[in-house]
């Protein structure tokens, strides 16, 4: 079969369609609802070329199998998006397709998110508490201000002065709780991070340039004109409902490594393609490198000391994810690797390793007395 056929076949009927899906990734199914999403959205990118409808057509069952091994299935057709990309169609999964997956996988998640007011920024918080042995968050909130609708001219506008992200994961067959992990994003990160996309608040333009080697480049602008078609404007809510949780998601994957497929298929986003300039090689301009500071483990950050907690608590659900720690920086320790270096990517887990008397020993030689004090581990 021809490549051109492939996509012919994925838009001439749902039958075609689905016949196509089985054979290209082993995709079984027979939902009607689907298959006219899917094939309304193909038809979008109007005729195409031979080299044009290759790319259309891998793209997408590209897209669709990492949804498939991470457990979203066709029949999540109303919680899945496909974007209209240039030529091609990007396809993603929404929250509710990522929690139906998990509970296909046995796992409960209840997510509960809490826009917070500038005026209720100093009042509404996590508040941490133990309960039978385990680590229990509870919403702190005045609510000064009731008024909490996830709209874009509030997020645009500062109306909010951050979110606040729970997860709670229960075993289904046991009723068991897994875990509890708690997040908070300011308005100002959501902001810079939906920028990152065409299908951001604000339109975008791609721009010519040349560089120190004479060489044409494209960068992407972001422009000051609000763009009310995009996914982040006509679905605010849903935009900030999935960027926080994928930043809780990041404990997730350590404690629950059954998860892993199916938190990379809701993380996974296909990158932007850069439009092309005639003879000249189209990349992103490289940024030039940071400065890069050591980390003082007896000077940590506030930043650093949230991420030494975090890895407490990890460690605490997950005993073994410790050990193999311990092993791991032992070995690139032991194979030459400078001190300090494994200090700046491993501070976290160094700090929580010394509170062990059984797992400090193991990696204590590589580090000098007092490199660790004791304010540092609080």
């Amino acid at each position: 079969m021809g490549n051109m056929s492939v996509y012919r076949q994925m838009v001439s009927s749902e039958e075609s369609l689905f016949a196509v899906l089985r054979n290209e990734i082993g995709m079984k199914t027979s939902c009607v609802p689907f298959g006219v999403k899917a094939i309304d959205a193909l038809c979008s990118l109007g005729p195409l070329g031979e080299t044009e409808a290759l790319k259309a057509a891998n793209t997408f069952l590209d897209n669709l199998q990492t949804l498939q091994q991470g457990g979203i299935t066709a029949e999540d057709y109303d919680k899945i998006d496909f974007i209209k990309r240039g030529k091609v169609i990007t396809i993603t999964a929404r929250v509710e397709a990522f929690l139906r997956a998990a509970a296909r996988k046995g796992y409960r998640i209840i997510d509960t998110i809490t826009a917070v007011p500038k005026e209720d920024a100093d009042t509404t918080y996590y508040k941490e508490n133990f309960y039978n042995g385990d680590i229990i968050y509870t919403l702190e909130d005045r609510r000064y201000k009731a008024d909490r609708d996830i709209k874009a001219e509030r997020v645009i506008g500062n109306y909010f002065k951050k979110y606040l992200c729970r997860l709670d994961i229960t075993e289904i067959s046991s009723g068991k709780r897994l875990l509890m992990t708690i997040c908070e994003m300011s308005n100002d990160e959501l902001l810079e991070i939906s920028k990152t996309s065409e299908q951001g608040f604000y339109k975008t333009r791609w721009e010519e340039y040349v560089d120190n080697y004479g060489n044409k480049r494209k960068k992407k602008v972001v422009t000051n004109e609000l763009n009310p078609d995009s996914f982040w404007c006509k679905w605010t809510g849903e935009m900030v409902k999935k960027t926080i949780i994928r930043r809780a998601l990041k404990r997730v994957k350590e404690v629950l490594p059954e998860l892993k497929e199916t938190i990379y298929a809701f993380e996974h986003e296909p990158e932007e393609e850069i439009p092309s300039t005639p003879k000249a090689i189209d990349i992103p301009p490289i940024e030039e490198p940071e400065t890069k500071t050591e980390v003082n483990l007896n000077k940590l950050t506030a930043e650093q000391k949230a991420d030494v907690k975090e890895t407490l608590e990890l460690f605490k659900a997950n005993p073994k994810l410790a050990k193999d720690k311990t092993a791991e920086i032992k070995a690139v320790l032991e194979n030459g690797k400078p001190v300090q270096e494994v200090i700046d990517e491993e501070y976290a887990a160094i700090i929580n390793i010394k509170r062990s008397k059984t797992l400090w020993p193991v990696i204590s030689p590589y580090f000098k007395e007092g490199a660790i004090d004791e304010e540092s581990k609080s």
